[in-house]
């Protein structure tokens, strides 16, 4: 039995924060 949470995906949280990171990563590196 799979337990569906939408609101608690960890890796979902995981893969946005890492995503997140990656732009802010992107972004600084086009500021300098």
């Amino acid at each position: 039995k799979r337990k569906t949470k939408p609101s608690n995906r960890p890796e979902l949280i995981i893969a946005q924060y890492k995503h997140a990171g990656i732009v802010v990563l992107l972004s600084v590196g086009t500021y300098r």
